[in-house]
């Protein structure tokens, strides 16, 4: 018998897949009629596991995203951009026809590209 502040999930046999409700059919790996009750109760799920004691650090030793940022060779759109474009992302650049979004793309790109890195 659960208690009343128990947490009932149900738990995948196949692939471990948690799903807060049951289901005919697991949402991760599509197994059918694999979810099985699983009964959580909150004391277990508020303790934190042992050795994963969590450190603290000084503020100097944080990475600041200002140093990962690469600029975009034009004052204004470093500017908009908080600093530059961060690695690996994607920015939107949206607009009417005709208002310079492609020739303001290949600006950023050709400055990119002349600083030695992709893009």
């Amino acid at each position: 018998m659960k208690a009343k502040k128990d947490k009932t999930l149900w738990q995948c046999s196949k692939c471990e897949f948690v799903s807060p409700k049951w289901a005919g059919q697991c949402a991760n790996c599509g197994g059918w009629n694999c979810l099985a009750e699983k009964i959580e109760s909150p004391q277990a799920s508020r303790a934190a596991p042992a050795g994963n004691a969590k450190q603290t650090l000084k503020a100097a030793e944080f990475v600041t995203l200002e140093n990962v940022r690469i600029p975009s060779g034009l004052a204004e759109s470093d500017r908009v951009l908080g600093g530059g474009f961060f690695p690996d992302s994607i920015c939107l650049l949206a607009g009417a026809p005709g208002v310079g979004k492609s020739t303001l793309a290949l600006q950023w790109c050709q400055h990119i590209c002349e600083s030695g890195k992709r893009c």
